[in-house]
């Protein structure tokens, strides 16, 4: 096989020089492909979406404390999930290739969602919790293979899956207003369902249709031929570094240092790699833990500020994960600048418990709304981030595949967090 090297983006070309990944890896996907990885991944996310259009009802039917019981339900599952995926779908992959791997585990998973949200339909009360603690688990095990499956595939993949993952709240945005249903009573709710399990039936086809993709078969054949031994790859350590991805993190093969005068060039790959995983980690928890307490931030007057924070907050979030890959500038991708968000955004978290908890803090639904649209508009820059330059700080496609799980273990980890504080705060509140 002909040795190439990427070029499906030009600032990528200069220090990442591969072998034996096929000629198809230059070549961008293709925009129907980039569809496809949105259409799945706001697949996996729809019955969350459609739960949390429904915030305004459960509050008033079953409290705001069953809204945080359904959410820690959905995400208590996501750890297990992405640690058992990160321990035996590289073996999978192995025995039975890449590609009937990732095939079949995508069509049981899109089925599993399919029949949660069918049981959402038959449920009523602390019954919906049951069902929602499966579509959780679908739901994890789906967008785990997928972010495992786009880590593989060239760079512009990635914004499009993880605009789809937020892309599912604004479906549901357009079918509130398409169909007019308001969320207060059980036909209108099953309404709801009936068309989440219909799209969920349309994601299984994008899902079959984007592994027979050409590109995806060929880029297969790349992942399993990586798993391969292989002779040591050399790099041209005269190249110019700079704190683009993926250059600057590759290492010195004699120091095993990042090659040329980065500001990182004292630590080793996997130390780079980990400021982005505990990143992910602490911008998930404090993203997650304010999401659940939505429902207790008291409307000024009779705006229902429950629906506006949620579709508010997913409308930045899913702003930022798109202009990201639009233009960033270079200063933005480096592990220092994600740190500092980071510690920024836990500020956010404590002003927004003092002013849902402390009865004396002044009251606003403008100042609230734009905590929160800060808040997440910020978790999509660094959740795109994190994924994509942790993915790209490796230059085989198996190690690519296994970072992908590796983050998503810290994801799933901040949401079993997020489940445990929550409930605590609960407790204490009792």
């Amino acid at each position: 096989m002909k040795n190439v090297q990427f070029s499906f983006l030009s600032s990528d070309v200069e220090r990442q020089k591969l072998v034996d990944i096929p000629a198809a890896d230059q070549v961008p996907s293709p925009y129907w492909c980039n569809f496809l990885f949105w259409l799945t991944a706001s697949g996996c996310s729809i019955l969350f979406a459609a739960v949390g259009a429904l915030v305004s009802y459960y509050n008033r039917v079953n409290g705001p404390a069953f809204y945080v019981l359904l959410n820690s339900v959905f995400y208590f599952s996501g750890l297990p999930c992405s640690l058992v995926q990160a321990r035996v779908d590289s073996y999978f992959d192995t025995k039975f290739g890449s590609k009937s791997a990732f095939l079949y585990r995508g069509v049981f998973f899109f089925v599993g969602l399919i029949l949660s949200g069918l049981s959402l339909l038959c449920s009523n009360g602390y019954m919906t919790l049951v069902a929602f603690g499966f579509a959780g688990i679908f739901s994890w095990l789906s967008f785990g293979n997928l972010t495992s499956l786009v880590s593989i595939f060239p760079k512009s993949s990635y914004g499009f899956l993880h605009m789809g993952h937020r892309s599912s709240d604004f479906i549901m945005l357009a079918f509130f207003q398409i169909i007019q249903v308001e969320g207060y009573n059980v036909e209108e709710i099953h309404k709801l369902y009936y068309f989440c399990v219909g799209y969920l039936f349309l994601c299984l086809l994008g899902w079959i249709f984007l592994i027979h993709d050409p590109i995806a078969i060929a880029l297969f054949s790349a992942l399993d031929e990586s798993r391969k031994p292989r002779e040591e790859v050399a790099y041209d350590d005269n190249a110019p570094a700079t704190t683009m991805s993926p250059r600057f993190r590759i290492l010195d093969p004699h120091t095993h240092k990042p090659s040329g005068h980065d500001v990182l060039k004292n630590l080793t790959s996997e130390e780079i790699f980990s400021i982005y995983y505990y990143s992910l980690m602490v911008c998930q928890f404090s993203s997650n833990l304010a999401g659940f307490f939505i429902s207790y931030v008291r409307p000024v007057g009779k705006f229902d500020i429950g629906l506006a924070l949620y579709f508010l907050g997913k409308s930045a979030d899913l702003l930022s994960r798109g202009v990201i890959h639009l233009y960033l500038p270079i200063w933005l991708r480096s592990p220092q600048t994600v740190r500092i968000v980071v510690g920024l955004r836990l500020s956010l978290l404590f002003i927004f418990f003092a002013y849902i908890f402390f009865p004396t803090f002044p009251q606003n639904n403008l100042f609230i709304i734009a905590l929160i649209t800060i808040f997440d508009g910020t978790r999509g820059y660094l959740t795109v981030v994190c994924y994509t330059e942790g993915c790209l700080m490796y230059h085989l496609k198996h190690e690519q595949s296994n970072a992908a799980r590796k983050l998503n273990i810290s994801f799933q980890s901040a949401n079993m967090l997020t489940v445990v504080a929550a409930e605590t705060i609960l407790l204490l509140q009792q």
